[in-house]
């Protein structure tokens, strides 16, 4: 894999079809400008398949206030209230993530959609807004609990698995979205974030890994997602990861660096990222397309897309509704999809 892109609306125009045609184009990311209905989106996923076969397709699917396709989908709860039941009730806590899972991998892949680049693996330490409730929690043994049942549940149902944003974003008091993030820790100090990522890629639940845009400048000057001693020396060879690492957008503040959104690409995947993202100045990705095959060595091999073998089941992804519907603690109003079994 090397770029996941976004496409300018609804249906595919020339200028995303010859985008979609580079090589070094690895996926496709959709965001509410793609979405209308579901016949819509089914078309267009459905077209960007006949193009490319070989593209990962995803979106931001987390629940809460991150779910880029709302109207026609499941309108999930926030990650952070299912810590609410967990206190609780750890199983109705861990049943009710892994219906979340479930449900999430099974409308997406009904609308032709690999991931919904989810779960966060943040700890919410009240530092920022930016991770807040979609997080587990502020505790990394139920944020590692949780987000493993809610794995299982994505795993379930064919879809792929992406955790985030390693090595952890709760330390920084900034959002990456908007401004330069740092956290000042030690690497002591950084392995209770560090717990949940470990533990999935110990129970290889984990398909990709997201790095932050945050500089732990205790540890590398670089921010994560652009750090070879981040994503190859601690993530790879240290935490004995072995599946894809996909950059944060690099059109993200903190992401920002001389040279451009080309020269940012060329450092995330030169320290060990397998893809890098691309959502918006859609204008700019022809160039920043050949500016990056320039930058990259002649034998650049890109990673491949992981097959997904299993296919979800419409009755058990009923079960799951119901199992969201019934478990206490729940928004009474929750509105379920329209998505056709």
């Amino acid at each position: 894999m090397t770029v996941i892109v976004g496409v300018s609306g609804q249906s595919l125009n020339q200028s995303d079809i010859d985008i979609l045609s580079d090589p070094l184009v690895s996926g496709v990311i959709l965001f509410p400008r793609n979405y209308a209905n579901l016949d819509q989106l089914k078309a267009l996923t459905q077209s960007i398949r006949e193009l490319r076969s070989d593209l990962l397709l995803c979106t931001d699917h987390e629940g809460g206030r991150v779910q880029r396709l709302k109207a026609h989908f499941t309108e999930l709860p926030p990650m952070g209230d299912l810590n609410k039941i967990w206190q609780s009730n750890p199983s109705e806590g861990e049943q009710l993530a892994f219906a979340c899972g479930y449900i999430t991998g099974h409308e997406l892949q009904q609308s032709g959609i690999d991931s919904g680049l989810s779960p966060v693996l943040d700890i919410d330490r009240h530092l920022n807004n930016v991770v807040g409730n979609r997080s587990f929690g502020n505790d990394s043994q139920t944020v590692a609990e949780l987000a493993s049942a809610y794995c299982r549940g994505a795993r379930a149902s064919g879809a792929f698995t992406v955790g985030k944003h390693f090595p952890g974003h709760g330390g920084s008091a900034q959002d990456s979205h908007t401004d330069a993030a740092y956290d000042s820790r030690t690497m002591a100090e950084l392995e209770n974030d560090l717990f949940p990522f470990k533990t999935l890629i110990q129970r290889q639940l984990l398909d990709a890994i997201m790095p932050a845009h945050v500089i732990y400048s205790e540890v590398d000057s670089k921010p994560a997602g652009f750090s070879k001693v981040w994503l190859t020396d601690i993530l790879k060879n240290q935490c004995g990861f072995k599946g894809l690492i996909i950059s944060d957008c690099l059109t993200m503040q903190a992401a920002q660096i001389d040279g451009g959104i080309a020269e940012a690409a060329a450092q995330a995947l030169e320290a060990g990222c397998s893809s890098v993202i691309i959502c918006h100045h859609l204008e700019k990705i022809p160039q920043i397309l050949a500016d990056l095959n320039k930058r990259l060595p002649a034998n650049y091999q890109p990673s491949l897309k992981p097959q997904v073998e299993v296919v979800s089941d419409a009755e058990e992804y009923l079960r799951q509704i119901n199992i969201l519907k019934n478990l206490e603690g729940l928004v009474a109003d929750l509105r379920t999809s329209e998505i056709q079994l």
